[in-house]
């Protein structure tokens, strides 16, 4: 009994010791340790001199902006062709308040004129010097206002306030060969802005001598009311290749501002 006990342990603890062994082996065989996978990188292409040379610097765009030419007709104080150039002033003279209208609203283009000569009784043909025209410009400055007793007046600016410009050169000067006064044959069916009259020297007026002869006379002031305006022409001479559009005509007007015009129309 004794010895039977003892082989059925003894064979008991063999079979136990066999067993855990295989399972534990089977442990092993069915987890098995994770495998190291090595990733593979492509190597960085590098450009010549990347780590030697700085980056290029940003490009400055440069954007032309090119300004209209109303915009500058309006930022410089430009005109166009009859339109109007208006200061106004309160109480002036005493409580007289004064508003006044410039415009340069009409010219034209001649290639040689016919000049009245009073002595000789007939016309005479000028002709501007070689390579030049004359060009004629019509003037108008109004003082507004019917009451004369309102009236504040101001002494006139003539030819002298205004200039003539083109290719850079500016002058103030007429042409030398039309004498003050005289008629001009291509003028006289030319009338004045309001058409009242036919158009004459800018800042004079026709006045007779007591043997009837004719001269120009300075106006002087510029009074109150359309009959009053100071409507008149100056003539220059200007070379023959200047265009109409390279033309301005400034007017300068001491303490009242300044403006010039264009002599065309304004665009539409």
């Amino acid at each position: 009994m004794t010895v039977r006990f003892l082989c059925y342990a003894l064979v008991l603890c063999i079979t136990l010791v066999c067993t855990s062994g295989c399972i534990t082996f089977a442990k092993t065989m069915m987890t098995p340790a994770p495998a190291v996978v090595l990733e593979v990188r492509p190597e960085a292409v590098r450009t010549p001199n990347q780590w030697t040379e700085q980056a290029p610097e940003p490009k400055s765009v440069f954007v032309e902006y090119k300004e209209t030419e109303d915009l500058m007709m309006f930022r410089t104080g430009g005109l166009y062709l009859g339109e109007t150039y208006r200061w106004e002033r309160e109480n002036c003279s005493g409580q007289k308040d004064m508003a006044v209208n410039v415009r340069v609203y009409n010219y034209k283009i001649l290639h040689g004129y016919d000049w009245w000569s009073i002595s000789w009784g007939q016309y005479f043909y000028q002709l501007p010097m070689p390579g030049q025209k004359y060009l004629v410009i019509m003037i108008r400055m109004e003082m507004e206002g019917e009451d004369q007793n309102k009236d504040p007046r101001m002494y006139g600016m003539g030819q002298d306030h205004f200039y003539l410009q083109y290719n850079g050169q500016v002058s103030n000067q007429p042409d030398g060969d039309h004498a003050l006064g005289v008629r001009i044959k291509e003028l006289e069916e030319t009338f004045t802005f309001n058409d009242d009259a036919r158009v004459y020297d800018y800042g004079y007026q026709r006045a007779y001598e007591l043997n009837g002869s004719e001269y120009a006379q300075d106006l002087g002031y510029l009074r109150m009311g359309k009959s009053n305006a100071w409507d008149g022409f100056i003539l220059y001479s200007i070379p023959e290749e200047v265009a109409i559009e390279d033309i301005l005509i400034h007017g300068r007007f001491d303490g009242f501002g300044y403006a010039y015009w264009k002599l065309t129309q304004r665009p539409t």
